[in-house]
């Protein structure tokens, strides 16, 4: 049974649920406009200025690998995320600890449905790895405004009920 939507939600549930974390979509959005294209990840800031703070989700890959009769598949799934960059209030800082919060959500994970859902936040192929990795963190021009941006990839292994 295909499980990536259910994984899909419960990825963007758990995402949701870490403070401040901004706006979360669950696909990889576009828009006609830049402008448009920048409404999507924006937020009312502390002053009712708008800023830009927000995430969206997609699959990277999807292996597949079997174990003596069973198959598992290995869901890469990538949070890219953007924050508007204002260095006099050490914007940095800030996104480097919504980083580490993510992360410490991710790291402890476990499905909404419990076993039941036959797959589990882990790294079935390098098993000793956590399945939240920060492989990229920096800064790009994002809807022509300069933001910190992050690829936060989660890895969920499902077993494969045929």
């Amino acid at each position: 049974m295909d499980n990536y939507l259910a994984i899909m939600a419960d990825i963007k549930a758990k995402l949701l649920s870490v403070e401040n974390v901004g706006v979360v979509h669950d696909y990889e959005r576009q828009a006609s406009t830049e402008s448009k294209f920048l409404e999507l990840f924006t937020i009312p800031g502390p002053d009712h200025k708008k800023s830009v703070l927000g995430w969206e989700l997609t699959r990277a890959s999807a292996r597949e690998t079997k174990r003596g009769s069973t198959f598992f598949r290995h869901h890469r799934f990538v949070a890219k995320g953007y924050m508007g960059l204002q260095d006099a209030i050490e914007t940095d800082k800030l996104f480097q600890v919504l980083i580490e919060k993510i992360a410490a959500k991710f790291r402890t994970a476990e499905p909404a449905g419990g076993d039941a859902d036959h797959w589990y936040y882990m790294d079935g192929l390098n098993p000793n790895n956590s399945c939240v990795q920060a492989d990229q963190i920096d800064q790009r021009m994002f809807g022509g405004v300069l933001c910190h941006h992050a690829d936060v990839y989660i890895t969920i292994t499902e077993q494969i009920i045929a």
